[in-house]
C-alpha cells in the first residue's frame, strides 16, 4: 500500500476519462492540494476524486493525500541521496587530482606545448571530448591540434609516429 503510483497504475485500465485526469495529476508529481482545490484545478467534482480514491483501494481522499505526501517525501530523500553521492564523487576526484599534482610535470607539459606547433591528442570515450576542447582552445594560440577518438585511428597514428621517430 505504500507505493501510491503503483496502486494507481495497476488500476489504469478500469479508469474513466475523469479518473485518468486525476491519475495523471498524481503520477506527474504535482503539488498537494485539498479536495476542493484539486477539483477546481482539474475541473472535476470532489465526488469524482473520492470515487477515484475508492477505485485505487483507499478509504477516502485524506488517505490518498497521506500516501501521496509519503511518496513525494521518498522521492525527495532519493534525490538528496543521489545529489550527495555525486558531490562526494567530485570531492574524491578533486582530492585524487590534488594528490597527484606535480608542479615539475605540469611545467614540462607547458614547455612542450609552447615549443611544438603540432600537437596530437589521443582519447577514447569521454577523453575524446577533451581532445575536441583542446583543439578548440589551442587553435587560438596558433597550435595545430589533431585529435584521434577511435581505436583504429589511434593505433594507425601511433605506428606512424613510431616509424617517423625511428627514421
Amino acid at each position: 500500500m505504500s507505493n501510491l503510483i503503483l496502486m494507481i497504475e495497476s488500476k489504469r485500465e478500469q479508469f474513466t476519462d475523469v479518473d485518468q485526469i486525476i491519475a495523471n495529476y498524481f503520477v506527474a508529481h504535482q503539488e498537494v492540494r485539498d479536495i476542493n482545490g484539486l477539483a477546481t484545478k482539474l475541473a472535476v467534482s470532489p465526488s469524482s476524486i473520492t470515487r477515484f480514491s475508492h477505485k485505487i483501494g483507499l478509504s477516502n481522499y485524506k488517505e490518498l493525500v497521506f500516501l501521496y505526501k509519503e511518496y513525494l517525501g521518498s522521492l525527495n530523500r532519493k534525490v538528496s541521496r543521489i545529489s550527495s553521492d555525486v558531490v562526494d564523487s567530485y570531492r574524491a576526484i578533486a582530492q585524487r587530482t590534488s594528490d597527484r599534482y606535480d608542479e615539475q610535470t605540469v611545467q614540462l607539459f607547458c614547455e612542450r606545448i609552447f615549443k611544438n606547433r603540432i600537437i596530437f591528442f589521443w582519447g577514447l570515450g569521454f577523453n575524446s571530448f577533451v581532445g575536441l576542447d583542446f583543439e578548440f582552445r589551442f587553435a587560438r594560440f596558433g597550435k595545430i591540434v589533431q585529435h584521434f577518438s577511435d581505436q583504429q585511428s589511434i593505433s594507425l597514428n601511433a605506428n606512424f609516429l613510431k616509424k617517423a621517430i625511428l627514421c
